[in-house]
């Protein structure tokens, strides 16, 4: 057992892989009326509850309310205004207002496929991953990588339940790199950038929350990390 309390251990787990796969959908795929109902679903406001601090999730419950009314009066209209908002946010053609690639925002020069490019594919590659659109989208892009989390957050889960704290306690420590060497190094950056775009209804407020998911997320992996360590001192002991 990893812990006394095992069952609490198994919710965070499933939840976090749960929310990296929630937010791999915004950034990576065109929006639709089942996201926007996974966003604002009760399932998503538990798992923010145990991540969030009162501020993040005050933040998430006025977005989660903004949804539900416009699910309810006027789907189709404002799925139609995010459809619109997602191709000029995170598609083009023209120029974005915050692009969602890590090296835009690391490198001296605003370019895509640079040093930061390949560490990011290194690490995908120490779990045998690439991204589907490899060699034609970079890998740095937000999308991608978030969704590497939730990959590792999938694996976490079956190290967990087949009592693997060695492996459990690499993934943790793998994702935990991945998000102080990359996400978090530049989610504040592209948050910020995309408060400036003139089409808002959306991204912008999910953009934000997407950086207080991330920050809230590291330090839940550091307390996960101090369990698994008491656990596997104690097996060694």
């Amino acid at each position: 057992m990893v812990t006394q309390c095992t069952e609490e251990f198994a919710i965070i787990l499933a939840g976090r892989t749960y929310i990296y796969q929630l937010l791999g959908h915004v950034f990576g795929q065109e929006p639709s009326l089942e996201l926007l109902k996974g966003i604002s679903n009760d399932l998503t406001e538990e798992v923010l509850e145990l991540m969030l601090d009162e501020e993040g999730l005050a933040s998430y419950t006025a977005l989660a309310a903004r949804l539900r009314t416009v699910i309810s009066s006027e789907p189709e209209q404002f799925l139609d205004t995010i459809k619109s908002e997602y191709v000029y946010l995170m598609l083009g053609p023209e120029k974005l207002t915050a692009p969602p690639w890590e090296s835009v925002y690391v490198n001296k020069a605003p370019l895509l496929f640079q040093e930061s490019t390949l560490k990011v594919r290194q690490a995908y590659l120490e779990y045998d991953l690439l991204p589907a659109a490899y060699p034609h989208e970079a890998d740095d892009h937000l999308a991608i990588e978030i969704n590497f989390m939730a990959h590792l957050g999938q694996l976490s889960r079956e190290s967990f339940e087949k009592n693997d704290i060695r492996q459990l306690q690499k993934i943790l420590s793998d994702q935990k790199a991945f998000l102080e060497k990359h996400l978090l190094v530049w989610i504040g950056d592209f948050a910020e950038q995309i408060q400036s775009s003139k089409k808002r209804d959306f991204y912008p407020q999910m953009a934000c929350l997407t950086r207080r998911i991330l920050h809230a997320d590291r330090a839940t992996l550091d307390e996960l990390l101090l369990v698994c360590n008491d656990v596997k001192n104690d097996k060694d002991a």
